[in-house]
């Protein structure tokens, strides 16, 4: 998939024309959400400037956050599987700070249009059997957390509060 596409995970770095082509009901949420999007008042405009903006750059225009962007967004298109994210099940007891042999608080480098992926890899590559690992975000990083669990670690997913999720990996 290439950077900006939409056809699977809204991710910080899709396009808002992606999202919006994919998923046209959101556009009264990015609207609400994002004052300067609202304020394009042709749709002709709107497109021009969401061919080549990202909801990163999007959210960072109008300050808001990309946590509270990208979750609103992601239920709204129904991508939020509590299934997925280890959400429908009861918190095991390895998935929690204390537990934690390595943790990483990614919520300023994903704010900033960074990408915690490479240093997260290399911090759950690090873990012994048993060992647990700790990933702060502003919102569920589903797309890692498929990508960690394909390498046969578990994973579960806690929302502490807005702009808060914790993510814990668990060498299997």
């Amino acid at each position: 998939m290439s950077r900006g596409s939409c056809a699977g995970t809204i991710t910080p770095d899709t396009k808002v024309a992606a999202v919006l082509g994919d998923f046209p009901q959101l556009e009264t949420i990015v609207a609400e959400l994002s004052p300067s999007f609202a304020a394009l008042k042709t749709s002709a405009l709107r497109q021009a400037v969401a061919k080549t903006t990202t909801l990163t750059q999007l959210a960072q225009a109008d300050g808001i956050s990309i946590g509270t962007l990208i979750s609103r967004l992601r239920e709204a298109a129904g991508q939020e599987s509590s299934a997925a994210l280890g959400r429908n099940q009861d918190r095991p007891t390895w998935a929690s700070t204390d537990s934690a042999a390595r943790s990483f608080d990614a919520r300023t480098m994903i704010q900033q249009g960074g990408h915690p992926l490479e240093r997260v890899m290399q911090g759950v590559g690090k873990l012994g059997s048993g060992d647990v690992y700790e990933l702060v975000t502003p919102f569920a990083p589903s797309p890692l957390i498929e990508l960690i669990r394909q390498r046969g670690f578990e994973a579960h997913c806690v929302t502490v509060a807005q702009d808060e999720c914790r993510t814990y990996f668990r060498r299997g």
